[in-house]
């Protein structure tokens, strides 16, 4: 199969998984809201007195802080498992270089270590030296979003309406953050922004593992491309430089020896590869083979 018809089902190997399993990890705080929202059902806020307002606003704020714990324990086991699937699609997405060049692919075993591989650049601190790994920017999102709508809800009891504000913040703030209404989140929602965490660590896995499986592979030239969704800016962001540099370990191989005619654009030595660049980025590998 051509190269270039490899390149465009990276789409559907990579990146439409990464935006489609980005919704399982929404699911948790989709369920939260439903609760918070019964509960105000239930409570109603309609007894007399501050301090019955009070005591069930407590009991609201000792619920949510329980549910907003239970939530992220499940975005953090869906995640460990996204980066084993997205482990597995950049295999998948390698072998298809190499199949068509002929290589012979890596036995099972071999495989399998290479996953391994996976969980371990999973707990990396990232960028490097930042000493934070996606439990330290889910912990982040957890403290930021927990406190702010607690906070709301001490604001609004005196209010007379922590029906209405607690109900529509909830909303807005675990789920979704729709332009133009009063209020809104900044940065977006907990769910928006668990789910970026989710596909960062799954590209920075996969973009990792790509390189792993060709070096293995004794591949030692790959093309920086970018995603499928990277809008060209100026050419002055790193993944646009990247993608029409060249490494400097190239320009030296090619004058030892090589005479293959190749094009110079993006073109790096796998013992040299770039670092991966920022969060998010979705740039891939393509090997010269």
């Amino acid at each position: 199969m051509p190269a270039d018809k490899i390149l465009q089902e990276v789409v559907d190997v990579l990146f439409r998984s990464w935006v489609r399993e980005s919704r399982y990890v929404r699911t948790p705080f989709q369920k939260m809201n439903r609760k918070i929202q019964g509960r105000l059902d239930k409570q109603g806020f309609n007894a007399s007195g501050e301090w019955m307002l009070k005591r069930n606003a407590d009991r609201l704020s000792a619920a949510i802080r329980k549910d907003m714990a239970k939530a992220f324990n499940d975005v953090d086991l869906e995640i460990q498992s996204a980066v084993e699937r997205a482990a597995a699609r950049a295999v998948k997405y390698q072998k298809r270089f190499l199949k068509a060049a002929n290589v012979p692919f890596l036995k099972s075993a071999e495989i399998n270590a290479i996953h391994k591989e996976a969980a371990k650049i999973l707990n990396e601190d990232f960028p490097a030296g930042s000493a934070l790994n996606y439990r330290d920017r889910l912990k982040m999102i957890r403290m930021r979003h927990e406190r702010e709508l607690l906070g709301s809800l001490r604001a609004s009891y005196k209010s007379g309406d922590a029906l209405a504000r607690i109900s529509k913040e909830a909303k807005l703030r675990l789920t979704s953050n729709t332009i133009g209404v009063k209020v809104r989140v900044s940065g977006g929602s907990v769910a928006k922004q668990v789910s970026r965490v989710m596909v960062a660590e799954e590209a920075r896995i996969s973009h990792e593992i790509e390189r792993r499986i060709l070096v293995v592979h004794n591949v030692e030239y790959g093309y920086w491309r970018l995603s499928p969704d990277h809008k060209w800016e100026n050419g002055s962001e790193i993944c646009e430089v990247l993608a029409v540099g060249t490494g400097e370990g190239v320009l030296r191989s090619l004058r030892e020896g090589e005479s293959r005619p190749v094009i110079l654009e993006g073109l790096y030595r796998l013992d040299e590869w770039p670092e991966y660049p920022h969060p998010y980025c979705k740039c891939h590998l393509e090997p010269w083979l």
